[in-house]
């Protein structure tokens, strides 16, 4: 989300020439692109760990996290 990251950090990010999703870019309205963005970064490597961070839930969705985000990701 773009309130919740610096420039410094997509700066950074676009310089390492890293791909990512911007949080409102993944719906199920865009579910085509999401799944072939997620693909293409699979076919790249040979192991995935995948981990999920539960501070992007505001704290009414996730009370329970360590530092859960202000405004949170949208859920609807």
């Amino acid at each position: 989300a773009n309130h919740a990251n610096t420039k410094i950090l997509f700066d950074t990010a676009d310089a390492l020439n890293c791909s990512y999703l911007r949080d409102h870019e993944v719906n199920i309205f865009n579910l085509n692109n999401v799944l072939a963005a997620v693909n293409a970064f699979i076919e790249k490597v040979d192991y995935l760990y995948v981990t999920i961070d539960l501070d992007v839930f505001a704290a009414a969705v996730a009370p329970g996290v360590s530092a859960p985000a202000v405004k949170g990701i949208d859920l609807a």
